[in-house]
């Protein structure tokens, strides 16, 4: 089966990473999907004035539990400027991923059905990476069941989103003050619903080895009391946002558009 008519597959590499992007190519090539690299910017190698323009290191103090390693920041460039592609493009959806995932052969028959009505997911975010804790089932493409939940996992290996909705968070997120997973779970902020497919379509490879894992490490350097403060205030707001959140209302008319496909398209 090939991907002529499928929503377009960017998948988000530095350039230079030879053995990620062979390994990435060969897991798509497995299940017959064409797809697009889009080359990552490298922490280590970002200039001062680019970390300095959009890291907003006031705001991560009161958004995040720690600061964020320069991986973190240019991930979450390398993501928003997928978004920006989307969202001046013109295709109704599309799926991002980073060159660690490993698909599903089950994620061909997805696409192949979002295919038949593109539009009716330009305002939406489908996870396709992660297991929803709980939730509300909204219907179902194919044998994949999407899921409506307050407690979305994180990473980003592998995510829809819509033309509509990449034009909307990128008019509401601002500076980088947290890393890109949890900007997403921030759904209170940018108002997107954001659905989980269950089972999951994608997962991080297993031989692929985290490349912001180290950064990360560096930036937990802050006395131990001081960390358990910060991250108990960061969960605090985190629970505080999910219960507060009135995004299922607001957004009736997008998940009832979406719950009217789901059960026209079996």
């Amino acid at each position: 089966m090939t991907s002529t008519n499928f929503p377009p597959i960017y998948v988000l590499s530095l350039p230079n990473a030879d053995d990620r992007r062979s390994a990435v190519r060969a897991e798509f090539d497995r299940i017959g999907l064409k797809f697009t690299f889009i080359d990552a910017i490298n922490g280590n190698e970002m200039a001062e004035q680019t970390f300095r323009k959009w890291y907003d290191q006031k705001t991560n103090r009161y958004a995040f539990k720690r600061p964020l390693s320069r991986g973190e920041i240019a991930c979450a460039l390398g993501h928003h400027g997928i978004w920006s592609r989307i969202a001046n493009g013109p295709h109704p959806a599309a799926l991002v991923c980073e060159d660690d995932i490993a698909p599903s052969p089950d994620l061909v028959d997805f696409l192949q059905r979002i295919a038949t009505e593109p539009d009716v997911f330009a305002d939406v975010i489908i996870k396709i990476d992660g297991a929803a804790r709980t939730g509300e089932k909204i219907g179902s493409l194919g044998t994949t069941d999407l899921i409506l939940t307050r407690h979305l996992p994180p990473l980003t290996v592998g995510y829809i989103i819509g033309r509509n909705a990449a034009r909307k968070i990128l008019s509401t997120i601002g500076p980088i003050s947290r890393p890109i997973d949890m900007d997403l779970k921030h759904y209170w902020e940018h108002q997107i619903p954001i659905f989980i497919t269950q089972p999951i379509l994608a997962k991080p490879r297993e031989t692929a080895e985290s490349t912001l894992a180290n950064g990360r490490d560096s930036t937990k350097r802050a006395p131990l009391l001081s960390r358990f403060a910060r991250n108990a205030l960061y969960q605090i707001r985190m629970k505080w946002g999910r219960m507060h959140s009135p995004y299922k209302n607001e957004n009736k008319a997008i998940i009832d558009r979406l719950k009217s496909f789901l059960v026209a398209h079996p």
